[in-house]
């Protein structure tokens, strides 16, 4: 009968032992869930920061560590969290809003597209071109031509 009773005070330290362990992972992972909510808070607010500071600068020769040191971010980090929220990279979204300005130049004013290409950031309208041919997937000329 003793031992009986050893397995049944066995059995119900076990299951107090169960109880506290579920008790603290619950706690734990509520813990855990603030943390995640709290760090991806940051990272979005981080990515906002980011993505106004482009678009106020996007027409500048920006390079990633002028963009960090301005913002007082690791680069690396920055880089990071910028693509975590957006999806491109901080200089993929500097050339798409750079061709986005362009598009817009191309069908609401008839500047040369050599003026759009210097008023858009770049120095060189051969590039200019070959870039904007390679997002839109059609030179500069042609899509004024399609859309105006």
């Amino acid at each position: 009968m003793e031992q009986l009773t050893d397995r049944e005070d066995t059995g119900s330290v076990t299951e107090s032992v169960n109880h506290i362990l579920q008790a603290f992972l619950i706690e734990l992972h509520a813990l855990l869930k603030d943390s995640k909510t709290k760090e991806v808070k940051q990272d979005y607010s981080l990515g906002l920061r980011i993505k106004e500071f482009l678009d106020e600068h996007y027409l500048e020769d920006l390079k990633l560590p002028a963009i960090a040191k301005a913002l007082n971010v690791n680069p690396y980090y920055l880089s990071h969290t910028f693509k975590k929220i957006s999806g491109y990279s901080p200089m993929q979204y500097i050339t798409l809003r750079r061709i986005g300005e362009a598009q817009n130049l191309l069908i609401t004013t008839s500047q040369t597209i050599t003026d759009i290409a210097l008023q858009c950031g770049y120095n060189n309208s051969n590039y200019f071109q070959v870039v904007f041919n390679n997002i839109v997937g059609m030179p500069p000329g042609k899509y004024r031509k399609t859309w105006k």
